[in-house]
């Protein structure tokens, strides 16, 4: 297969070059099996709130986002939301860190200007080394809670995000940054669907950019920090000076069908070395993913390779029924919404699409995950979530190094509310 290079712009380093490998065959494989499933809680009229009893609604900036860790020295679950009025629901403000405290998305990041919405917050957890004075290396977690900030009055658009500090005596309130998602070549573009991860060197973000004059889409953009330039020192206790901009990259290479990259998903790793892993389907569908391969050993320049994944084939799903209206749930298409990797059973995406089960005789949103090595550009495991007469929907994967996967979606049909399955 013919290779393909092209020259990267960077923010503030050299040029540099990434080359598509050959594409590679998928392999069938068993399903995984499912064990048990709850319904989960609502949107509502009034945006996603946690508690029950009111009817199930959808708003595109509601979904949850959770990371889990040690906080004061005990196993914590934090789970953190965006909804439509602009308020957080942060357990790390919560009374006894059980129940969700509301709290303005703005105020998490201090030192936002007005007139900035501050929207589609994320939480990531990074098991870190950190070592204090006279004392061995230590990994404690570092907490990144991240969101966009747009102000469509002023055409500007800039990632926020803020990282956990420590000091010798411990845990010391946050380390909050922030970066223009335009460079010096473009303007008036707006960043949506932020995604983040880490590696053992860099903090990886991604987005799709829109225009503000006609919100069209433009491409995804890839940005990239050194983690020594905003992980603090916990033996001085103080953050580090504001870094430069990250290193960028606007991901315009085609994929298979020649589409260009959408909703790019930096894969969640617990790899401790300097390979980072991207992942994207096709925005109308197909049999191919691509994936990304990331060099991270200098996290100021961007260096990798990309190329397809043959795939089990995947289209646009229908919107979803639900019980109680005649209004349709928003599927949000074939796009990915989450990845991750590991270093013992490499990496796992899931993405929704139409299918017809067995025994049903309509199109329903159903949920395909993936297993990936991405070292070879091959799929190891890959299978289909579906059942007559329900729509499947909003997935999300987590898996371990023994090649076990969890998957949690949304779930609705036209005689149940929608809920949260697994």
């Amino acid at each position: 297969m013919k290779s393909i290079c092209f020259r990267a712009a960077f923010a503030l380093s050299s040029a540099a070059f990434l080359m598509l490998p050959g594409s590679a065959s998928a392999q069938s494989s068993p399903t995984l099996q499912l064990r048990t499933s709850f319904a989960g809680q609502y949107d509502t009229d009034l945006g996603w709130r946690p508690t029950y009893g009111t009817p199930s609604r959808h708003y595109p900036d509601a979904a949850p986002t959770i990371a889990a860790g040690q906080y004061e020295g005990q196993t914590r679950l934090f789970l953190g939301t965006y909804n439509s009025l602009g308020q957080f629901f942060n357990a790390l403000q919560g009374p006894d860190n059980i129940h969700n405290a509301q709290q303005d998305l703005a105020s998490v990041f201090g030192g936002v200007s007005a007139g900035y919405l501050v929207t589609q917050a994320q939480i990531l957890r990074d098991l870190s080394p950190v070592q204090l004075p006279g004392q061995p290396v230590q990994l404690w977690d570092r907490y990144v809670i991240a969101a966009r900030a747009n102000n469509p009055n002023t055409n500007r658009s800039y990632i926020v995000f803020s990282v956990t500090r420590y000091n010798p005596a411990g845990e010391a309130g946050q380390c909050t940054y922030w970066f223009d998602t335009n460079d010096s070549q473009t303007s008036g573009l707006y960043a949506d669907s932020p995604r983040f991860s880490t590696d053992g060197n860099a903090l990886l973000i991604t987005a799709n950019m829109y225009s503000f004059s006609d919100n069209r889409f433009q491409y995804a953009k890839l940005w990239m920090y050194p983690k020594t330039a905003i992980y603090n020192d916990a033996s001085l206790g103080t953050c580090p000076a504001a870094p430069s901009a990250p290193a960028s990259l606007v991901l315009n290479m085609p994929n298979a069908d020649g589409s260009l990259p959408f909703s790019v998903i930096p894969a969640k790793s617990n790899d401790t070395g300097t390979s980072a892993y991207l992942v994207n389907a096709l925005l109308n569908g197909g049999n191919a993913l691509t994936v990304w391969k990331l060099d991270t050993a200098d996290p100021t320049q961007i260096n990798g390779v990309y190329g397809p994944v043959s795939t089990n084939p995947y289209s646009v799903p229908p919107n979803a029924e639900q019980a109680g209206t005649s209004a349709l749930i928003t599927t949000w298409g074939s796009r990915l919404f989450n990845a991750v990797y590991r270093t013992g059973s490499g990496l796992w995406t899931v993405n929704t699409t139409g299918c017809t089960p067995n025994g049903d005789t309509a199109q329903r949103a159903c949920v395909q995950w993936y297993q990936i090595d991405p070292n070879s550009f091959t799929v190891q495991r890959q299978g289909l979530v579906r059942t007559a007469g329900y729509h499947y929907y909003a997935p999300a994967i987590a898996a371990n190094d023994e090649g076990d996967a969890l998957l949690a979606f949304n779930g609705s049909a036209a005689d149940h509310h929608v809920g949260v399955y697994y």
